[in-house]
């Protein structure tokens, strides 16, 4: 019996911060696509893969709930999660061309999205890399060490073991079966 009570009282406490979550103009990806589904007798599921896949390709902006800093391409994007703020939602409904609006909550205060990354993101890494800033960091990288690359240029070192990846030679290995040569 205590088992319902606890899920009811984190049930209601879900409903209640997803209430003034919803408020304030902050909407998961779920619930953008559900929302304009409803509203337009549109089909959720489908907008939601259009939005995932706008979102890979760099078209619309997902937010972090913890920073509020878009979610970048190399990131884990969670739909049921992340959040989008009114500019974005406005932003993407632009993309599309539509003339529809979403319904936004009665008394939305409009919050803007922060124009400057939060601490601890760096600039250099909320940019998509072009083939220019990948080349620059290829011939950097040649002359000098991982470290000293990933210091130069603001992000980590498994940043650049992904940016810039080296071939190394694959060991010859054993059988796991009979413990001799290949």
């Amino acid at each position: 019996m205590k088992l319902i009570v606890l899920t009811a009282d984190a049930d209601l406490e879900a409903a209640s911060e997803m209430r003034d979550r919803q408020s304030k103009g902050y909407f998961t990806m779920c619930e953008v696509a559900q929302i304009l589904a409803d509203t337009y007798s549109l089909d959720a599921n489908a907008l939601l893969k259009t939005m995932k896949a706008d979102y890979h390709v760099g078209e619309i902006t997902i937010r972090s709930r913890g920073t509020e800093a878009p979610v970048l391409p190399e990131q884990t994007l969670r739909d049921f999660y992340d959040l989008m703020f009114p500019d974005d939602i406005r932003a993407m409904l632009k993309h599309w061309g539509w003339s529809r609006t979403f319904p936004f909550p009665v008394g939305e205060q409009t919050p803007k999205a922060p124009s400057v990354s939060p601490a601890g993101v760096s600039a250099v890494t909320a940019k998509k890399w072009t083939t220019e800033k990948l080349s620059e960091l290829q011939a950097y990288r040649a002359g000098h060490t991982m470290t000293e690359t990933a210091a130069h240029f603001g992000i980590s070192e498994s940043r650049i073991r992904k940016l810039d990846p080296r071939e190394k030679p694959k060991p010859e290995g054993h059988s796991v079966f009979t413990h001799r040569p290949k």
